[in-house]
């Protein structure tokens, strides 16, 4: 049975299960009773942190044909790293695709006559947390 601690390090019960799911931050104590009604306790500090959120800004950038995007990715937590597709909205324009990295560093060729936009999303992530943005350039 897992039970939260609060603050004040007093037990309260929650439940009961193999396992507790929960996204507060907070002490958590597990007790676990055998059959012979020997109980052993371990808790756990649990600590939430906001997914990393990319920082650059503008959230947009206007370049000529044949020239780099060199879109360097920011984010609001150290150690994020950054994965994208990219998708063409209008026009035709080539050299564009999905990668990873902290620059956005793609030869974009214009094949036709007008402007086009080639929209890039964009993952950033730290261990297992992520949140999505749209990019377009």
């Amino acid at each position: 049975m897992y039970i939260p601690v609060d603050r004040s390090d007093h037990y309260a019960a929650c439940c009961s299960g193999q396992t507790y799911t929960t996204s507060q931050a907070g002490t958590y104590e597990a007790a676990v009773t055998n059959n012979y009604g020997c109980t052993g306790r371990d808790t756990v500090q649990l600590i939430t942190n906001p997914p990393p959120a990319i920082t650059n800004n503008p959230l947009s950038k206007t370049i000529c044909s044949e020239e780099s995007t060199n879109i360097a990715l920011t984010s609001n937590q150290p150690g994020t790293n950054f994965y994208w597709t990219a998708s063409l909205n209008s026009g035709n324009i080539t050299g564009f695709s999905a990668d990873s990295g902290l620059v956005i560093n793609q030869i974009l060729i214009n094949n036709g006559a007008s402007a086009g936009i080639v929209t890039y999303h964009i993952t950033p992530k730290v261990g297992g947390c992520a949140e999505l943005l749209l990019f377009s350039r």
